[in-house]
């Protein structure tokens, strides 16, 4: 999984800014395309709308991203990337 913490500082912020930009090189090499577009996943859109490359940094850096997408299955994570938790059941 990709480092996150960037999407926690200002949107404003360098460090915010730059993640985008990593963000987009990763979504638009390993994630799903749909010609030039791919989903948004800024706040307003939430992974509904297909979108080019500046539209999607537009909307990332004055909406920000949608709350809650932290494995982005849209845009080339793969879900069995999550740690796996140990999940022993106890019997009584």
């Amino acid at each position: 999984m990709m480092d996150k913490e960037w999407t926690k500082f200002s949107r404003f912020s360098k460090e915010y800014i730059n993640g985008v930009e990593l963000f987009l090189d990763f979504s638009y090499t390993s994630g799903r395309l749909q010609g030039n577009e791919i989903l948004c996943p800024c706040s307003k859109c939430r992974n509904h709308c297909w979108a080019r490359r500046y539209v999607v940094y537009d909307h990332l850096i004055v909406i920000g991203f949608v709350k809650g997408y932290n494995i982005w299955v849209n845009h080339g994570e793969e879900i069995s990337s999550l740690p796996i938790v140990n999940s022993t059941v106890y019997k009584e």
